[in-house]
């Protein structure tokens, strides 16, 4: 070893974070009670993503490999844990829905409401990178791919713990500041045998030269059409409204990620079935099926609410349907809200170019029909709620749908490689 990298570095979590131990429950240091997200956690994320971009060689040259035909042993780079600043924990309920028929999933007693903890947003963390070459050129390479590693970071295209499909596990980095030792140095040597080598901290524009690699980035923004209302825990308070809309642990308003998820899978499973490429859906969204369980491709972030209105409370009653009259007792208060949010989604480049198309077909269909109101979000959406409006469709930096100008053309290109058959295009 004649050179060696060291770097420090400070990221934040932009969503909730799921981090389980072996028992299921949030990881925490036992020591200081706070937040703990492994070294190994973090390898297995930057391997990864970089395992899209560099040859097999020099993954297991820098990763290392337990193969035996390779001898490239010891890995290069060594990754600390990283600690969280302080421990915050909200709760979201969920349930899974059967795909098939729409409705909550009873199959194997999997259909009950479940509650589950997660990290609040905004908890920052710092941990440690080393990496190890025995030449200029191969430290200068590592370098460049923990940089894009970082960048990756920062751009969503690498998250950590569970969920992460759903909305939880994503960071930006804060600061990252590095120091290079000569070992073949006489005084760069003693000086970091003394520690007295400063850290130098690196600018941030050096993470926006790399270029998301293998993913499609779609965006659109969004206006409320008709009221949202997407109900949280439930709150044993006289004074407030029995349904109010979710919040998360800062107290605003969201739509999480696992909502968008559920709605954008069960319709492009319908739109799959129209353009005759089921097989698209469990490729994009994941399959627990027994024979085949893969993880998805697409993925979605909690929604944060902006330029809210939460100052109208609507009162409805129960119809019984038996006698067609109003259930005794069954008068509800209910506080649904208007706003803005931008909605983005990454995906996950199909291997196969073709299949790869008609994702990209299928998930502008779903956020066509979402941004001209055709599909909802939320409760109500029989009496109208949930509904959206949007000016502009993009993907990858390229408007795809402009409703303004009533321009599609971009998407219709898409579109027609799902299927050339007469009457699907």
């Amino acid at each position: 070893m004649k050179w060696l990298s060291e770097y420090q570095i400070k990221m934040e979590n932009t969503s909730i974070l799921s981090i389980k131990d072996g028992d299921g429950d949030l990881l925490i240091q036992s020591t200081t009670q706070k937040p703990l997200i492994q070294g190994n956690s973090i390898a297995g994320g930057l391997r990864a993503l970089l395992s899209e971009t560099y040859e097999c060689d020099i993954i297991e040259k820098m990763f290392g490999s337990s193969k035996d035909e390779t001898d490239f042993g010891k890995s290069k780079i060594t990754i600390s844990d990283a600690h969280g600043a302080y421990l915050q924990t909200e709760s979201r309920t969920h349930v899974k829905i059967d795909s098939a028929l729409g409705i909550v999933d009873v199959k194997n007693n999997r259909g009950q409401l479940m509650t589950q903890s997660f990290l609040v947003p905004n908890i920052e963390f710092e941990w440690q990178l080393k990496i190890e070459a025995d030449s200029k050129e191969e430290i200068e390479l590592y370098e460049t791919m923990v940089n894009q590693g970082l960048a990756s970071i920062q751009q969503n295209l690498i998250k950590f713990g569970s969920k992460k499909t759903s909305g939880a596990g994503a960071f930006k980095i804060n600061e990252v500041k590095k120091r290079k030792i000569e070992l073949t140095n006489p005084k760069s040597l003693i000086g970091y045998l003394k520690n007295e080598l400063p850290f130098d901290k690196l600018d941030m524009v050096l993470f926006d030269q790399f270029q998301p690699v293998s993913h499609e980035v779609f965006s659109v923004g969004l206006c409320t059409a008709s009221p949202l209302l997407i109900g949280g825990n439930s709150y044993y308070d006289s004074e407030k409204p029995d349904r109010m809309n979710i919040k998360n642990g800062r107290g605003k308003y969201i739509i999480p990620g696992s909502s968008l998820k559920g709605v954008f899978r069960q319709h492009c499973d319908k739109l799959s079935i129209y353009f005759h490429c089921p097989e698209i859906v469990n490729e994009l969204f994941g399959s627990d099926n027994d024979d085949i369980q893969t993880a998805g491709r697409v993925y979605f972030d909690d929604l944060i609410m902006k330029n809210v209105n939460d100052k109208i409370i609507s009162n409805r009653i129960h119809i019984d349907r038996f006698t067609g009259g109003v259930m005794e007792g069954a008068l509800v208060s209910e506080l649904p809200i208007v706003g803005t949010c931008d909605l983005k989604i990454i995906m996950h480049a199909l291997p196969d170019k073709d299949k790869n198309n008609k994702a990209v077909g299928l998930i502008l269909l779903a956020l066509k029909d979402l941004a001209d109101g055709s599909l909802t979000l939320g409760s109500g959406y029989a009496i109208g709620r949930g509904r959206f409006s949007g000016k502009v469709i993009k993907h990858n930096d390229t408007i795809a749908i402009d409703f303004e100008k009533n321009d599609n053309t971009y998407a219709l290109e898409y579109v027609k490689k799902l299927n050339t058959q007469e009457g699907r295009v």
